[in-house]
């Protein structure tokens, strides 16, 4: 975010992209940028955005995110798109309005406008006229630095011209280019309700009403920027109804602020009376809720009893189609279906799992038994799950060990803290330096698998790369530590460097699939007083098994087969269905197979990567390496079907409004890659085309989904189906086909479902058994 400070010293436009807890960090260097009064050295004014990701029902972040009360502590605009479309368009809104007020904008989506997308209209690129392709040079005579540096006296008047010049340019501009919409009002007569919404609960709104057969029959306050709200457009709508229903996720963010205007109005003597304003409250009960986030079916149920119960004789609405869609929620809700959780996994081949398998197996020794263990976020978070349960707080990212401070002085428990690569240059430099300072009894274990691999894979400092794949300066951890644990003494740069209280900040690199040695490192480290750190060095399964999964390609290309390949078995005549394989490494790649002797485990080969970890636990000795040696060409396990030889379908289903598919299955069986294939038809064939990739915690093993939805003419979609409105299932996986059924009704839905079992991690590790009725 402190980029954009030196964005708008140019005056370029600008953009810093962010999820919730992100913001949280960025606060304070944005607070600062939006005091400055700056105009670009280039002669213009750049616009700055901010665009931020809330998570409302916490499916993928730690805490639920509601940012917009931060946004206005710190005096941003608010704009909420609630299309794809919009996503898009919105941003020249966006930052038009940024130029015009001089203020940092919030740019706010939530997880299901996020993860989703749909057909939209683009136009021809219009390259900036400054760009990293075209610098210029700064003509430093110009500076203002009153404007630009905020701190007593300039922030006074900074303050002052913020408050009663910029902000209400912010309604100017909204007003003058009609951002916020009043739609289907009608002047001659006064309606009982009338509903206000923005971003993804807009879409939702408009949806529910399409779907209880109301689309156009209420007045619909549609909001680009709830803050500030525009008085004007909601005094136009006090003016045509009795109640205001403001539609929202989380708190009560617009409803407050409409109050709020209401009440002026009153004061001002600008009206007599005004609409009594519903949200969080209804006015037979509970509105809609503060907690979790919204989904159609939750806006579709509450909407339909609003409609049935406040509207007018003069609205037109279909009371049987309202019954109707208000009985299948309800028969949906009948289902009571108890799914056993499908809790994300470690990938197979992950080096993470070395690490944690080899502490839990350490715990089983007197001495390592009550060592506590910090955590934060990364993959690693995950360890706290089923098999390992290694992780017992949860703090902010790269913050584990400035957790540990808090408890160091006060018990005699050793302690650890896992670390990503990439969080250690994120935050973990200053909790290690912390640590140092503090004389800290912990040890930080570093998992450097060469990324950052819980968000995409981008590059880290230490990767030697940047995001476009330009090489940049690859900075190393090692000798980041030693530098920051290295006395002054001249014959002191060694692999140990020692403090003043003569504690030895130990640092050790080594790969954890040596188990035997690893294991013993970190007995030594965990015995050593002080702060030690552990670099677990090994590169993330996934990008290093893409990679030798080119490799096998091009030497298939050049000589027709792999010469030599090793895999991992398992022998059913020697395995006890123990699971002590399985509880040791909770790896996908093991799976459950019924034999004529009961349960026994065996390997997934689709999953299996062969890192022969399993092996190495020592665990039982039904495992064995299985190596091929191959002359020729295997043969072809299939026929190969050029695509272009596919025959079109004799039949095709036709439809005249939406047409909804759920697809459900787990990581890595090719979710995403479905619902790509499907979304991508749908434009082909002219719909409006709107979906949703649910992503698992990890792509190994997590829970995945896809909501894809098509409509024709003015039929209203989002980017979630409704429950019970999916006109096919496809179930990958049979587990999460059960689970899905909420999106299924009898007399609507055709399911195609994968009925081989995919186990559970804790179902793997013995601690609960697949569902009989599945």
């Amino acid at each position: 975010a402190a980029a954009l400070n030196g964005a708008l010293d140019v005056g370029v436009n600008a953009m810093a992209v962010m999820k919730s807890v992100g913001l949280n960090v960025a606060a304070d260097p944005i607070n600062i940028i939006n005091y400055a009064d700056k105009l670009g050295l280039s002669g213009k004014r750049g616009g700055a955005l901010v665009v931020c990701g809330d998570d409302p029902h916490a499916s993928s972040t730690q805490v639920a995110g509601d940012s917009r009360q931060l946004m206005q502590h710190l005096k941003m605009p608010v704009m909420e798109p609630s299309t794809p479309q919009e996503l898009k368009d919105w941003i020249g809104e966006a930052l038009k309005l940024s130029i015009f007020s001089n203020l940092v904008v919030g740019y706010l989506i939530t997880t299901y406008l996020a993860e989703g997308g749909g057909n939209v209209t683009v136009y021809e690129n219009q390259p900036p006229e400054i760009s990293f392709k075209n610098p210029i040079s700064m003509d430093l005579s110009k500076i203002d630095i009153p404007g630009r540096v905020s701190i007593p006296p300039n922030t006074w008047d900074l303050e002052k011209q913020i408050i009663r010049v910029r902000f209400p340019k912010v309604n100017e501009y909204v007003r003058q280019n009609k951002l916020n919409k009043l739609l289907y009002s009608d002047d001659k007569r006064r309606h009982r309700i009338g509903f206000v919404a923005a971003g993804i609960s807009y879409s939702y709104l408009e949806q529910a009403l399409w779907e209880l057969g109301c689309d156009k029959q209420f007045p619909l306050l549609k909001l680009a920027v709830t803050f500030p709200i525009e008085p004007e457009i909601v005094e136009q709508l006090a003016g045509q109804v009795d109640n205001i229903i403001v539609v929202e996720e989380k708190s009560p963010f617009i409803e407050n602020q409409i109050k709020g205007i209401l009440r002026d109005l009153m004061q001002e003597e600008r009206v007599k009376t005004t609409p009594q304003v519903y949200g969080k409250a209804f006015p037979d009960g509970d509105g809609f809720p503060e907690e979790g986030g919204f989904t159609p079916s939750m806006v579709i149920e509450k909407v339909g009893h609003l409609v049935m119960d406040m509207s007018d004789p003069a609205t037109k609405i279909d009371q049987k189609r309202i019954n109707q869609e208000l009985d299948l929620i309800a028969e949906i809700k009948a289902y009571g279906l108890l799914v056993p959780p499908r809790t994300p996994g470690f990938c197979a081949g992950c080096p993470h799992r070395e690490t944690l398998s080899a502490v839990k197996k350490m715990r089983e020794q007197p001495a390592h038994r009550d060592i506590f263990a910090h955590g934060d976020i990364g993959c690693y978070s995950m360890s706290f799950l089923p098999p390992f349960a290694e992780m017992y707080n949860l703090t902010a990212m790269g913050l584990g060990g400035a957790a540990g401070s808090g408890m160091d002085p006060f018990v005699t428990n050793k302690q650890y803290a896992l670390m990503g690569d990439s969080t250690f240059f994120w935050r973990g430099i200053t909790a290690i330096s912390n640590s140092i300072k503090e004389g800290q009894d912990i040890l930080y274990i570093i998992l450097d698998n060469k990324t950052t691999a819980m968000t995409g894979h981008q590059p880290t400092p230490a990767s030697g790369h940047n995001i476009m794949g330009d090489k940049t300066v690859a900075q190393d951890i090692e000798g980041i530590v030693k530098a920051m644990g290295r006395p002054k003494s001249k014959d002191s740069w060694d692999r140990v460097s020692r403090l003043w209280n003569g504690h030895e900040v130990y640092v050790k690199r080594l790969p954890p699939s040596n188990r035997k040695r690893y294991m013993a490192e970190l007995d030594k480290a965990f015995e050593k007083p002080g702060v030690k750190v552990v670099i677990a060095d090994k590169e993330c399964g996934i990008t290093f098994h893409r990679r030798k999964r080119a490799e096998r390609a091009q030497i298939v290309e050049k000589q027709g087969f792999v010469p030599r390949e090793v895999f991992v078995n398992i022998s059913q005549e020697v395995c006890e269905n123990c699971r002590e394989c399985t509880k040791g490494t909770g790896c996908p790649g093991l799976t459950i197979i019924d034999t004529d002797y009961g349960e026994k485990i065996g390997i997934d080969q689709s999953t299996c990567v062969s890192d022969t970890y399993c092996t190495k636990i020592m665990a039982c000795p039904s495992f064995e390496n299985v190596i091929v040696t191959r002359s020729h060409p295997p043969r072809a396990r299939a026929r190969n079907i050029p695509l272009e030889d596919i025959p079109q379908p004799t039949t095709v289903r036709s439809f005249d409004d939406t047409w909804n598919i759920y697809v459900s299955g787990v990581g890595g069986m090719g979710v995403g890659v479905t619902a790509s294939t499907l979304a991508r038809a749908g434009t082909k064939a002219g719909y409006d085309v709107r979906f949703n990739d649910k992503k698992g915690l990890a792509i190994r093993n997590g829970a995945v989904s896809a909501h894809i939805s098509f409509a024709k003419g003015d039929a209203k979609i989002s980017t979630i189906v409704p429950n019970g409105k999916a006109d096919l299932l496809l179930g990958i996986d049979m587990l999460e086909a059960e689970r899905s059924l909420v999106y299924a009704s009898h007399n609507r839905t055709s399911a195609v479902v994968n009925t081989s079992k995919v186990p559970t991690i804790p179902m793997l590790a013995g601690m609960m058994n697949y569902p009989p009725d599945v």
